[in-house]
């Protein structure tokens, strides 16, 4: 059954290569009815252009098609539709609602928009959107660590900046059907149970990390024991002058309603931490090849609280001359390759100015959580670019 709408706004929401939220108010025969999306609508590439023609919008109520003795068409709601059998939701399909037109770029594959507010109606039936400021590509998060500042021993880092852009890939989502949400499938996949869409391979994280360590904590210094120069592999990541990686999304789930992302990330890192193995130091080059879930609540784009934990498999390379381990009221322990990393961070999201981030950080080994150190560590982030025009 299809009927026409009549009377009709649309209100869209853009952000970060998907139209996060879109709302369609009509009239369809008597009843003023309102349409919305369940899952994010990729929109950072052809393709999921043409797919718009393959998502629907689904009315908030149910309705039953009734047709009077006059002939007369009219569609009824509320508790006397909820209680019939031929009560169903109303459908409409996306591209029937909006037509996305992208201006061909000679340097833009990704055609997603700048975060947007969208109105359209009757009168008003076309938008211009534009492309994020080239200014604002490249974001840095310079990190001060409170721990290290009250602790002289700590070798955590008084400042740690961190630069990060991402790549979108597939942005487009998929709605989780009831039935995907029953045993035994969300017990492979517990966010299933909470989440409305899914995605996967949605972005890669390109990061880079410099430490600026005081001098005297620069060099981590062996522990001795019984003529060895014991190493453990937990403070040389401590150690850890800068590293450079990505992270790569493997699978991502929303929830609209209740305001909870999950993120299931793979990442790598090659990094340098100074050693002395003998009078001067020496740099030894490490790799951290680690899988993460991420656990996000965003009430509003204003701010949000995540919950990271990461595992990592950490290698030290030329580690033959190292005696590695974890000493302990005189005994040395064996380790593992293994890190543990939970992260509690909290976000406020400041405009164009950037971002403000109170973050606390727990690194174990994952053989001997006793076996660990902690950050807490205030921060801003900046644009990279933006702040580079500002000084010429």
């Amino acid at each position: 059954m299809y009927k026409k709408a009549t009377n009709k706004k649309v209100e869209m929401t853009f952000f970060n290569g998907q139209i996060e939220k879109i709302e369609l108010v009509a009239t369809v025969l008597n009843q003023k009815v309102r349409f919305v999306n369940d899952h994010s609508i990729g929109i950072s590439s052809e393709e999921d252009v043409r797919n718009l023609e393959k998502i629907s919008l689904q009315s908030l109520e149910k309705y039953t098609y009734i047709v009077k003795d006059n002939g007369e068409e009219i569609l009824q709601s509320g508790g006397d539709a909820r209680n019939s059998e031929s009560a169903d939701y109303l459908y409409v399909n996306v591209a029937d609602v909006i037509s996305y037109d992208p201006k061909k770029l000679i340097n833009a594959n990704d055609i997603s928009p700048e975060p947007t507010e969208v109105r359209l109606n009757d009168k008003s039936k076309s938008f211009s959107l534009y492309k994020p400021e080239t200014t604002k590509l490249f974001e840095g998060v310079v990190y001060s660590d409170a721990i290290g500042l009250f602790n002289e021993d700590n070798p955590n880092g008084l400042v740690q900046i961190e630069a990060d852009v991402r790549f979108l890939m597939n942005t487009g989502r998929k709605r989780i059907k009831n039935h995907d949400k029953r045993w035994p499938y969300y017990m492979f996949f517990p966010p299933l149970i909470y989440s409305e869409g899914y995605g996967y391979f949605g972005y890669i994280d390109l990061k880079a990390r410099l430490s600026k360590i005081e001098e005297n904590n620069r060099v981590l210094e062996p522990s001795p024991l019984n003529n060895e120069l014991v190493f453990n592999p937990l403070d040389v990541f401590q150690h850890q002058t800068y590293s450079l990686g990505l992270d790569l999304n493997l699978l991502n789930f929303e929830n609209q309603n209740k305001k909870i992302n999950t993120y299931i990330d793979a990442g790598i890192r090659w990094g340098q931490s100074q050693l002395r193995v003998n009078a001067e130091p020496e740099a030894f080059n490490t790799l951290e090849a680690s899988g993460l879930v991420k656990f996000e609540l965003v009430p509003e784009k204003r701010y949000a609280f995540s919950i990271t934990n990461r595992i990592s498999f950490y290698e030290i390379f030329n580690d033959d001359e190292l005696t590695l381990g974890f000493v302990e009221e005189g005994n040395k322990d064996d380790v593992n390759d293994f890190i543990n990393t939970t992260s509690l961070q909290f976000l406020i999201n400041a405009g164009n100015t950037g971002r403000i981030f109170l973050r606390y950080n727990l690194m174990a080994s994952l053989k001997d959580f006793d076996n660990n150190f902690s950050q807490l560590q205030f921060s801003y982030s900046f644009f990279i670019l933006k702040r580079l025009a500002g000084k010429n």
